[in-house]
């Protein structure tokens, strides 16, 4: 049994007891506390009393050619090359290499060149220390935050962060192979289907998402005068009394607050007084959909907060969206454009979808990613 508590410390409000094998779902992580989700309301937990769900050791994908060898040392045999960017199940992890199958036989690769989800991750179960909060790696070495030294074969479960990558080639005076980065702003491209007259269906690109421009000369802060006067496109209020659960970064409850509110309108500002309105500079000068939950939860765009607007982290799978709207539709959109999120009941929200034929209805819970048609 471990309590759920109101925010990381020990000494603030229990929200609850959980039981044994509860499944919880991770929402963020500060110290060595977690935000935690069991499916009724979120709260805060010390990390050491969770347990992996699943053992899953992840796949092996290599930065670079490398050789497959028939023996785990520099130079053993050669007896293929594995090409960048291909996928290895891993049948032991050793402390330089990782073996493998090739051609119903043992081989081995050498982990300097490989990428894993390890990588890309905040946290990793260890099977005797549990959570642990990582640092770097340094081929079969893992060095935590606190600069102990583990071996990735020891660890079984990882917890992924979104905004970490690794360079898979090499810059001119930028980063190079191997670096790892942390993505500020995300670019991507769809494929659009149209009809032309006497050809039939083609299919092009389409960009969905834009690095943000340079920096709008627009003030950077506005009162609420300043955007009573602007062209709104979205707009969304909140008392600080119907908040549940929100905390700031050092996990303080932030229900003091009068009154919070997102605002869209070629930017997208926040305000936590209703007077003071600060820019979200990561949107650029978009207009975006924009919705406070009264579970706390801030939703922008195809992006939500836990902290007020502090982060974001992508809500919505795309390729979900588009394969269940196919199937409303019985034909693939022509384009996938978030035109509204509405807050609902229950911790349920419902979205809407413009398709090019007609705008579909979606509701799902505010922490999922599956949603369902709403007629």
């Amino acid at each position: 049994m471990t309590a759920l508590y109101e925010s990381p410390q020990l000494n603030s409000t229990k929200l609850t007891t959980l039981a044994p094998n509860t499944s919880l779902r991770i929402l963020n992580v500060l110290n060595h506390w977690a935000s935690v989700y069991d499916g009724h309301m979120i709260g805060w937990i010390p990390f050491h009393h969770t347990n992996t769900v699943r053992e899953d050791p992840g796949l092996f994908v290599p930065l670079i050619d490398t050789y497959i060898r028939s023996l785990p040392q520099q130079g053993a045999p050669i007896l293929s090359t594995a090409a960048k960017g291909s996928r290895w199940i891993p049948q032991q992890i050793m402390e330089d290499w990782l073996e493998v199958q090739w051609e119903g036989q043992r081989a081995y690769l050498d982990l300097a060149h490989l990428a894993h989800r390890i990588d890309f991750s905040s946290w990793a179960y260890h099977r005797t220390q549990g959570w642990i909060r990582l640092g770097s790696r340094s081929s079969g070495t893992i060095i935590s935050d606190s600069q102990e030294k583990f071996w990735l074969k020891d660890f079984s479960a990882f917890e992924i962060d979104p905004k970490k990558a690794l360079m898979t080639d090499s810059m001119t005076n930028g980063p190079q192979l191997r670096s790892r980065v942390t993505l500020e702003s995300i670019s991507a491209v769809r494929w659009v289907m149209s009809s032309i007259d006497g050809h039939g269906d083609v299919w092009w690109k389409r960009e969905i998402f834009k690095e943000p421009p340079v920096r709008s000369l627009e003030k950077e802060h506005l009162s609420f005068e300043d955007i009573l006067k602007k062209d709104l496109f979205s707009l969304s209020f909140v008392s600080g009394n119907s908040l549940r659960g929100q905390k700031n970064s050092s996990g303080i409850s932030q229900r003091s607050s009068p009154i919070s509110g997102l605002a869209s309108s070629h930017g997208v500002f926040k305000t936590k007084d209703g007077q003071r309105w600060d820019r979200i500079n990561e949107f650029g000068d978009e207009n975006l959909p924009v919705c406070i939950h009264p579970d706390g939860i801030w939703f922008v765009g195809s992006f939500r907060s836990f902290d007020q607007g502090q982060t974001f982290e992508p809500f919505l799978r795309w390729d979900l969206l588009a394969e269940i709207i196919q199937n409303e539709l019985k034909r693939p959109a022509l384009y996938l454009k978030l035109s509204r999120i509405i807050a609902l009941k229950g911790s349920q929200l419902e979205i809407v979808i413009e398709t090019g034929f007609r705008p579909v209805h979606l509701r799902g819970h505010t922490l999922g990613q599956f949603w369902n048609i709403s007629k």
